[in-house]
């Protein structure tokens, strides 16, 4: 999908090779073009598509861009704002809320003032307008995926809840069914000792048996009561085989799998390690 993108770049390339300058500032102005590219579709792919959002791989790829995007400024002139778009896309689908809505605002308020400056309104307006839909339109895309990510994440906590309330209720009628019969047996035993003493052991290996049996029940029954969140296992794994030392890479983030099979996956990642 990134590369899709790519396309637009084009302008830039060829605007730089036909200006009106000496070869080598033609050839070294496409070649800006061609390395933001290159950068840009790297870093999409590091970060988007491979899952790492660590604060140091985003900034250095962001850093990255934006420098490449003043050295164009310098080679390409106003044709440099084309990297606008790419820089607003790169950073609201990177960056942590807020500073994806601040460095789209950043990125506009820069065109804008780029174009003020050199008095390009007139040429360069319509581009302004496109800065600012494409800057807008992907934040509000974040936005929506990272409310479907809570709205997912507050379906699975619902659920959750009604298991608790479930296996709740199980206990008790577990713990009450036990402990009613444990007290009629205690208390026939405990009339039986002076009376009927064989009987009487009998009646007290019967408690033990039924309160093993209880025992077992309500074990099963909460066992299903604590959910195996893949975020938290993933936390857990990563911490244990690293305290092993052993080099754990992970591909992509717990919040692109479906909401659905997370706690399938979370209870084999913890059978697992």
């Amino acid at each position: 999908m990134w590369v899709v993108w790519l396309l637009f770049l084009v302008f830039p390339a060829v605007s730089a090779f036909q200006a009106d300058r000496p070869l080598a500032l033609r050839v070294l102005g496409v070649g800006v073009v061609v390395v933001f590219g290159a950068v840009y579709i790297i870093g999409a792919w590091r970060v988007m598509e491979s899952g790492d959002f660590s604060s140091r791989t985003v900034g250095g790829f962001f850093v990255a861009l934006l420098a490449i995007t003043t050295a164009g400024g310098v080679l390409l002139g106003l044709d440099a704002l084309a990297f606008g778009p790419f820089l607003a896309s790169f950073a609201a689908f990177s960056l942590p809320a807020p500073w994806h809505w601040v460095s789209g605002a950043v990125v506009v308020l820069g065109g804008v003032a780029v174009i003020l400056a050199a008095d390009a309104f007139a040429a360069w307006g319509g581009f302004l307008v496109i800065l600012v839909s494409v800057t807008v339109g992907v934040n509000v895309v974040r936005f929506l995926i990272d409310q479907s990510y809570d709205y997912d994440d507050v379906q699975q906590g619902l659920v959750l809840a009604q298991e608790r309330e479930r296996v709740a209720r199980d206990v008790h009628d577990v713990l009450g069914h036990s402990l009613t019969v444990l007290s009629v047996k205690a208390g026939l035993a405990e009339r039986l000792i002076d009376v009927d003493r064989e009987r009487a052991r009998a009646e007290i290996a019967e408690i033990g048996r039924i309160a093993r049996e209880s025992l077992g029940e309500v074990r099963a029954t909460v066992g299903g009561l604590r959910a195996a969140g893949l975020a938290g296992e993933l936390a857990e794994a990563r911490a244990a085989l690293s305290s092993a030392g052993i080099e754990v890479h992970v591909d992509g983030v717990p919040a692109d799998v479906d909401p659905s099979h997370r706690t399938v996956l979370g209870w084999a990642l913890r059978e697992a390690v």
